[in-house]
């Protein structure tokens, strides 16, 4: 699933970048239009980025087989973003430059570029970007207060596990 984050180095095309940063992580795989193309590429174990105009409650099973989500609408509150986040997926919603037909099964840049069902994409949830390709991945940095420590980021208060024990410590 989405548990890395995309190389500094790169690799792929740089798609536009109007798009929301909707559920952190990278993920890369193969464009699946649908739910049910997404569910069978689980089945396959094949990666799989659903792509979606938006996301709707139909399409959860598919989310939760593919490896990321992105949308042309939507936002960081959007659906797709809201149960991306849940399942820990990237998802990059909001991606309105772009234009999905479902029915063809295909995604276009405003640039021209043209991806079909099957191609393969990159996205960093984290950033709200779209690479064309598999890009490198890196493994993800644990930093700030989810990085351990000595326990000095209580800055002088008691550490969660020792509040209000006793009757005295609630004053």
């Amino acid at each position: 699933m989405g548990e890395g984050q995309t190389s500094p180095r790169g690799g792929g095309g740089l798609a536009p970048r109007f798009f929301s940063a909707a559920s952190p992580g990278a993920a890369t795989g193969r464009i699946v239009f649908d739910s049910a193309d997404a569910q069978a590429s689980l089945a396959r174990d094949e990666a799989c980025i659903l792509v979606r105009r938006e996301t709707t409650p139909d399409d959860v099973r598919g989310m939760h087989a593919a490896d990321g989500v992105l949308t042309e609408r939507g936002g960081i509150t959007s659906h797709a973003a809201v149960i991306a986040r849940g399942l820990g997926l990237p998802c990059v919603s909001g991606a309105t430059s772009v234009t999905i037909d479902e029915r063809r099964k295909v995604l276009t840049f405003p640039d021209g570029r043209v991806l079909r069902e099957g191609d393969e994409i990159t996205l960093d949830g984290s950033a709200g970007e779209v690479l064309l390709g598999r890009v490198e991945m890196l493994e993800p940095q644990i930093d700030g207060a989810f990085g351990g420590g000595s326990g000095d980021h209580f800055h002088g208060r008691l550490p969660p596990s020792r509040c209000c024990r006793e009757p005295d410590d609630t004053h």
